[in-house]
């Protein structure tokens, strides 16, 4: 590094036409192919085991991005993934991991390995075949269990707008829903359960008996003649507040239970 009489420092380079020479600010600093020696260690690390690899005792171990504009713009990490070869790109897959972000901890005198298992991770995932431009994906996060050697899901941000919160890490993967399904779902390997709050407090869930609230008793929609939705579909109920009855569609009209039509 050198520094200028303002006090900015730029980084020396080696110029094949003029020797070392100062970095300066509108030029960009390319480090070959980034072999192992061409790797770039900061604060203690001499041996540098990734692209950039840092270690330091202080609270200036951090990465610090500020944009500072009068838009709403911000700073930006970018994760891009291809399958091919550089220069000759190809489209991903279902399946493929778009970006991954992992906390790794010092146990039994080492750091958990390099890639898994991490205590905890949270990925960007291709999840069904792309088709035009449209790339569906979800996000997930894994967390360790007590008594787990490895990170596991814990919960899907899935691309159909749900999320789905597992019972334990590593339960079954959750089942695909309809089209602009969106809710908050548990999911295991037996049945899958959704569970909601209103404004007021109140805490439902939906298991698979039906709609309850935290005190077991079951809570249905509260409608009006003039607010519920045109008969036809088989099977819905709602507490009608006109009639103060329940309303059943039976696929063709709304009927009380006694079966007759209102």
């Amino acid at each position: 590094m050198t520094c200028c009489p303002n006090g900015t420092y730029f980084p020396l380079v080696n110029d094949p036409c003029f020797g070392n020479r100062t970095l300066h600010p509108n030029e960009k600093l390319r480090v070959g192919t980034l072999a192992v020696s061409d790797r770039i260690a900061m604060g203690s690390v001499d041996d540098p085991l990734a692209f950039i690899d840092a270690e330091g005792t202080g609270g200036d171990v951090e990465l610090r991005l500020t944009r500072i504009a009068d838009n709403t713009g911000s700073p930006r990490i970018r994760y891009r993934k291809a399958r091919g070869t550089p220069g000759s790109e190809a489209d991903v897959q279902s399946g493929d991991l778009i970006g991954v972000f992992t906390f790794h901890t010092y146990r039994n005198g080492a750091y958990q390995g390099a890639n898994t298992p991490a205590s905890c991770m949270f990925f960007a995932e291709v999840t069904g075949a792309p088709a035009g431009d449209s790339v569906p994906a979800d996000i997930v996060f894994n967390t360790t269990d007590v008594g787990q050697t490895a990170n596991a899901n814990a919960v899907r941000i899935s691309h159909e707008a749900a999320l789905f919160v597992y019972t334990a890490p590593g339960d079954s993967t959750p089942t695909t829903l309809p089209s602009n399904a969106a809710g908050i779902f548990a999911r295991d390997a037996a049945n899958a359960q959704m569970f909601g709050i209103e404004e007021d407090g109140t805490v439902w869930q939906l298991t698979g008996t039906g709609l309850s609230d935290a005190d077991g008793t079951y809570h249905l929609p509260v409608l009006t003649d003039g607010t519920r939705p045109a008969a036809g579909t088989a099977g819905r109920m709602f507490f009608n507040s006109t009639d103060g009855q329940l309303n059943i569609d039976n696929g063709t009209n709304w009927t009380l239970p006694d079966g007759t039509t209102t």
